[in-house]
């Protein structure tokens, strides 16, 4: 029963306390995963952002030095005044060098440079770097060139590349940059364009620089941003879809609005998430569906879920085990009480593998069942001896008859010869004989204790001859109160023996008092004798373990006291002036009057 109550109590309580705990979790990590996802998924946006524009800015910045080169400059110039081979020559060494530092900064592939005579554009006649050469009219001017113009060897005149509508917006960009898309042999290009302007007052138009990068750079920017299975988008100026591929050239105002930035949710619950790159006024939009930033938060509930099934399956099983271990010992020690409860007084328990409470519990146990039967030894013995004073005492019983009697005689002839002094001892002897058996009861009357007394001081007058005085002072109330049997007579007779000498000291005073004081009989037995050794009395009364006392009167009186009242109730020695005083203080109690008393036996008949 208690197994299955510590058991219950165990699962009840960690059970709830582990619902209610795992719950609050549950729901705390749930709201912070998604937050978390959601943040998470922002950051990653505004991460991949930061890359492309990382990369533009990159390349503007590069693509920017080349513009400002000072040898290419120079040689642009010279080409832009002079002409001649040397200044074509010129051109071409400055750009290639120019170029071929851009390429190892930037993953590019094609870069053009397009010097400016005159106000028209020339390509290299080499195709420098990839362009084609379209040949020379008959004047020797490049096809398209105006008559009269002065030819410059190693550049042609390129008239077709000022109808094209990237080279219009770069030109009037006004030496900015403009980004524009190039398809080559199933290719897509970025192309990055901006007219190179002379770095002196006028500020003219020395060359035409494109610079065209592969898509495929971008894309893999693009894809980088971890986004949960969503789509991140890459917009142009206009609002077109320039990646992913199978979106091409989508618009994507219609889908993200045309302008706009930030973060937000739309109507087919997608967050949306839509940032700009500053350096070409284009936009990075993703798009991700919310139940894809929630699986996360889903997952991590089913985790908890899963996490909170087992630890209640241990919880059980730590239940088990501690409603085993707390309530087996409880257990094994109840059926021991039961074995006790049986009859069988010499089981004892083994401590020894116990600990704490438990062994202490385990010790005491025994402890008390030694207890016990010590205790059922001490009866035991003690009804032995019982039914041996029995015995005795019913053996003794004609010894009294016939010592009474014996007395009796002996009085009759101390009378017949006149011999009073054997006379009265032989009463007092016989007064004595019938007060101390009582009839075999251990409690008597005072009165009757006050007689005993008298009759061994009568007795003890006659053997010193008179050495000592006498005088018994007892409140008439105490007469018919209850003492133990010769309580006072042990004290009569040490002061006597030790306080008189024996008959060897005169004139002494014995003076015998009894008192009721505060619901207390205080009886107090004085003498004017040789003063008592307190010490000495003391050691008496309280002898040491290892200590044989040489005395047992009023030893035994001090231990009757003890035993009969209590440990409070001893019997106590004290000096007061020239007086040596013994004390016995009582609990006062009241008696029928004949009950404790001797009888009618005084010895003065035949039985």
């Amino acid at each position: 029963m208690l197994k299955k109550r510590l058991f219950i109590s165990y699962t009840v309580l960690i059970s709830l306390f582990m619902i209610v705990v795992l719950t609050a979790v549950n729901r705390a990590v749930s709201g912070t995963i998604d937050t978390q996802m959601e943040s998470v998924t922002r950051e990653a946006v505004e991460v991949g952002v930061r890359d492309i524009n990382s990369l533009f800015s990159d390349m503007f910045s590069e693509t920017l030095n080349l513009c400002v080169d000072r040898q290419l400059q120079a040689a642009l110039t010279d080409f832009a005044d002079q002409g001649g081979e040397a200044a074509g020559r010129a051109v071409r060494e400055q750009g290639e060098r120019a170029i071929s530092g851009l390429r190892r900064k930037l993953t590019v592939e094609k870069v053009r440079l397009y010097p400016v005579r005159n106000g028209e554009l020339y390509r290299d006649e080499a195709a420098y770097p990839g362009g084609g050469s379209p040949g020379r009219d008959e004047a020797g001017f490049p096809n398209g060139g105006s008559p009269g113009r002065e030819p410059v060897r190693g550049f042609l005149a390129a008239p077709d590349l000022a109808g094209e509508e990237w080279v219009q917006k770069t030109r009037a960009a006004g030496g900015k940059f403009v980004l524009t898309e190039n398809e080559e042999a199933d290719r897509t290009f970025l192309r990055l364009s901006k007219v190179i302007l002379s770095d002196d007052r006028d500020m003219r138009d020395l060359a035409l620089l494109e610079v065209n990068i592969d898509v495929q750079i971008l894309s893999t920017r693009l894809n980088q941003i971890s986004v949960q299975k969503g789509l991140v988008y890459l917009l142009d100026d206009q609002g077109r879809i320039i990646l992913p591929y199978s979106h091409y050239h989508q618009d994507g105002n219609e889908r993200f609005g045309e302008g706009r930035s930030g973060a937000f949710i739309d109507r087919n619950k997608h967050m949306v998430i839509i940032r700009p790159i500053h350096t070409v006024g284009w936009r990075v939009a993703a798009d991700v569906p919310m139940r894809e930033i929630l699986a996360a938060g889903s997952a991590l509930r089913g985790h908890v879920m899963a996490i909170s099934a087992v630890a209640i399956v241990a919880v059980l099983l730590l239940a088990i085990y501690f409603s085993t271990y707390i309530s087996r010992p409880v257990i094994h020690i109840s059926q021991v009480m039961n074995q006790v409860r049986e009859g069988d007084l010499d089981i004892r328990i083994d401590s020894s593998r116990q600990t704490g409470e438990m062994k202490t519990l385990y010790q005491s146990f025994n402890y008390m069942m030694d207890m016990i039967g010590d205790l059922i030894q001490e009866v035991y013995v003690a009804k032995i001896r019982e039914k041996q004073s029995e015995l005795a005492a019913l053996q003794a019983q004609i010894n009294p008859h016939f010592l009474y009697n014996t007395l009796d005689s002996i009085n009759w002839m101390a009378i017949r010869y006149g011999a009073r002094d054997i006379q009265k001892m032989v009463v007092s002897l016989a007064t004595m004989l019938r007060y101390s058996l009582n009839n075999g009861q251990n409690l008597i009357a005072v009165q009757d204790e006050i007689k005993q007394v008298q009759s061994y001081i009568n007795l003890q007058q006659i053997r010193f001859e008179n050495c000592f005085e006498s005088e018994i002072r007892i409140q008439e109330e105490m007469n018919s109160c209850i003492i133990i049997k010769l309580l006072l007579q042990p004290l009569v007779e040490n002061a006597i023996i030790h306080g008189f000498d024996e008959g060897q000291y005169e004139n002494g005073h014995l003076t015998i008092t009894g008192e009721i004081e505060s619901g207390h009989m205080v009886f107090r037995v004085m003498n004017d004798g040789h003063q008592a050794d307190l010490e000495v009395i003391q050691r008496i009364l309280y002898p040491a373990e290892n200590v044989k006392p040489k005395s047992y009167g009023i030893k035994n009186v001090n231990d009757r006291l003890r035993h009969q009242y209590g440990e409070e109730y001893t019997l106590q020695y004290r000096i007061q002036g020239d007086l040596t005083v013994a004390v016995i203080r009582i609990p006062l109690e009241k008696t029928g009057g004949e009950a404790y008393g001797g009888g009618n036996d005084s010895g003065g008949g035949r039985r």
